[in-house]
Parts: structure tokens; sequence; C-alpha cells
């Protein structure tokens, strides 16, 4: 779906707007939330009402490093205790599981999917999708049926 249709749908449990970039915290919870369960979108500049309000060119790299910024001062601060130590890699955990459990629905829904297709679908590298499967394999909770070209993939023990 294109980022349009998704603004038209408007916010989900997966999709969140805003104007502007959130506080610190508020961007971490947002972040924390959508790890938490099916992954999710954080769309900025864009208003809760779908008004596109939209960010400058040099904007979206100011963007960018405040984010990773936020979220790598935020682990670097609660790294000092054992409690939030936990936290944090219970979320690393709950985001890795997470992009696990994505490739095997989508592959539950659409069995012949690709590695390329996935990657679109997950929006992250064709090389990170190859190791997540090999990992799947490994794991026995994925197989290959048939050739690479005409195959396709059986999801097991789930």
């Amino acid at each position: 779906m294109n980022i349009l249709k998704q603004i038209q749908n408007g916010e989900s449990k997966i999709l969140e707007f805003k104007q502007e970039v959130p506080s610190s915290d508020s961007i971490v919870k947002t972040i924390i939330a959508f790890s938490n369960t099916s992954g999710g979108k954080l769309i900025i500049g864009v208003s809760n009402d779908r008004e596109i309000i939209g960010i400058s060119d040099n904007g979206i790299f100011t963007i960018k490093d405040k984010i990773a910024s936020i979220i790598y001062d935020k682990e670097t601060t609660q790294e000092t205790t054992q409690e939030t130590t936990q936290e944090t890699t219970q979320e690393t955990i709950i985001f890795k599981d997470n992009t696990e459990s994505k490739i095997i629905e989508y592959l539950k829904q659409d069995k012949t999917l690709t590695r390329n297709k996935l990657s679109q679908l997950l929006e992250v590298s064709p090389d990170a999708i190859k190791q997540q499967l090999a990992k799947l394999k490994k794991n026995n909770k994925l197989k290959r049926i048939g050739s690479t070209k005409s195959g396709y993939w059986e999801v097991l023990n789930e």
C-alpha cells in the first residue's frame, strides 16, 4: 500500500502521524509500542486529521539524526540500571522475533513469496531477509519445497 493510501486510511495500531518530531520520551514509547506488536510506521509531517504538513528537504536528514540520537541516548542512559537494561534487551529480542514472525505470517498467506518481495513488504534489505530465512530454516520453523524459482515455502512447527 502506498503512503498516500495509508494516510487516507488514518492512524491505527500500526500507523501513527506526527506533525513534527515528538519529544524523546514520546518517540521511544511509540517505537517500543510498535516493536511489542506487529510493527508499525511513524509518519512525520502529517497531522492527526490526515493533513500533509510536510517537512523541509533539509529537515529529513535532521529528523533522521534526531531520532537516531534520541534512541541512542535513551538506550545509553537506560543501560545504567539493571531493570532498564533488561527492558532494552527484551525490546531487542521482541524486535528480532517480530521480523521472524512477520516473515512467517506473510509466508502463511502466500507460500510463493520471494526474498525480494519479502524485502519490500518488510522494508528491509534482501540480505537481511536471506539471513532471517536461513535462521528460520535452521530452527526448523521453515522449509523450502522445490526449486528456487518454482518452489514454495512450508511453515513448520507453528
